[in-house]
């Protein structure tokens, strides 16, 4: 991570994504090496941008019928359920198909939200 501020002298695009994306991609990368000389796991496999993506966003994102996501703004989303107590993570990833998911990690003190009625 004491890396970054170069690599993003270096390579102009690294710009274009939030700063505490890119911590928390290599905290996951870190954490796949670790249970693989833990002998917990297999090596972790490069990726390309063909198959399956995901970013997670730990702090700074708003969600108010739409979601606001650092550096990107906001976002139209479909809610499945209400967005009760506080944002911890938020992960969107997409599937090969090209579809998006946004998954929200809440602290709250109910078991499970109520699900919205569409």
């Amino acid at each position: 991570m004491k890396l970054l501020p170069k690599w993003k002298e270096s390579h102009a695009w690294l710009k274009d994504i939030d700063s505490q994306a890119l911590q928390q991609s290599i905290l996951h990368l870190g954490n796949s090496f670790k249970n693989f000389f833990q002998k917990r796991s297999r090596l972790p496999k490069f990726k390309n941008k063909h198959g399956k993506q995901a970013i997670s966003y730990p702090q700074r994102v708003k969600i108010d019928g739409k979601i606001y996501l650092p550096k990107i703004g906001w976002v139209k989303v479909v809610l499945h359920r209400e967005v009760i107590g506080k944002i911890k993570t938020v992960t969107i990833s997409r599937s090969v198909t090209g579809k998006y998911y946004v998954s929200v990690l809440m602290e709250t003190e109910d078991t499970i939200p109520n699900p919205i009625k569409h």
